[in-house]
């Protein structure tokens, strides 16, 4: 037995949630690349040093999100069986640019306090949207909430 339920009706719901699971992934790959570009139109009014910081970590981002995009359909059934493994470091990652930019980002810029928006969504996201079992979910917020915390506290110096 796996939790609650039989192996058996386990494994027929993941089943049943495979084609879902794999367009919920593209969808997010697709958001994900569309809102690290699309707030880059923010870094001109909102970043007044390191704009070049920023764009390498946007466009880091926005390749490797298109690279397991592309692997993903090449692979899906690998994918689906290492689903929670997956989708756990994609939403790590994610999280981790969205940190480097808040690193990249003066004290006294707009973008200084205004990136952690995305772990907001990052977070929301697990929860509502990936079907990851609610120890894996939060899990995955908490190491994301975590990483915030040390930037929050030993490059932004939130306790000073």
């Amino acid at each position: 037995m796996t939790g609650r339920f039989p192996a058996a009706l386990e494994d027929a719901y993941q089943a049943d949630l495979a084609g879902e699971k794999l367009r919920m992934i593209k969808v997010a790959c697709l958001l994900c690349v569309i809102l690290f570009l699309c707030s880059a139109i923010l870094d001109a009014g909102s970043l007044s040093s390191n704009v070049d910081g920023a764009w390498s970590v946007r466009m880091v981002v926005v390749l490797a999100t298109a690279v397991v995009a592309a692997a993903i359909r090449r692979w899906p059934g690998a994918f689906l069986r290492h689903y929670t493994a997956c989708i756990c470091v994609l939403a790590f990652g994610w999280a981790a640019g969205i940190e480097a930019l808040m690193i990249a980002a003066d004290p006294k810029d707009l973008a200084w306090s205004t990136y952690y928006a995305g772990l907001i969504l990052m977070a929301m996201a697990q929860y509502t949207w990936t079907y990851l079992r609610p120890l894996y979910a939060g899990l995955s917020g908490l190491a994301v909430v975590a990483g915030y915390l040390l930037v929050a506290l030993f490059v932004q110096g939130m306790a000073d």
